[in-house]
């Protein structure tokens, strides 16, 4: 079943907000999620969204829900905008605020230094 984090904050070690996972089961009232670390873990139900067939087809049409090359380097795909996911080969986070507050360009300036070094 695919369901929508839809808490209050992300946290890329964790859930990202609006991000579409795998619910995978349930146990004490709480529900099994695939989360960012690509194991299982009980959350409880009332940050998530659950989506019908139709509903998850329909948001993964959106732009946002798309996925894209990285901006830095171009190398690694994320899942959709702001993904929370860490590119491997520059290390760019696909998440605004998690780049040390440094822009697209500022950051692709300075892994264009040390790539040159």
């Amino acid at each position: 079943m695919k369901v929508k984090y839809i808490g209050e904050k992300s946290d890329w070690l964790k859930l990202v907000k609006n991000k579409v996972y795998d619910r995978v089961g349930e146990s004490h009232g709480y529900w099994s999620v695939v989360d960012e670390t690509g194991d299982d873990y009980l959350y409880s139900p009332d940050n998530f969204e659950v989506l019908t067939d139709e509903e998850y087809e329909a948001l993964m049409k959106k732009p946002e829900y798309r996925p894209h090359k990285c901006p830095i380097c171009g190398e690694t795909e994320f899942t959709m905008k702001d993904s929370g996911e860490l590119c491997k080969v520059c290390g760019w986070f696909d998440f605004p605020d998690w780049n040390g507050g440094k822009t697209v360009e500022e950051y692709k300036e300075q892994y264009e230094a040390e790539k040159n070094e």
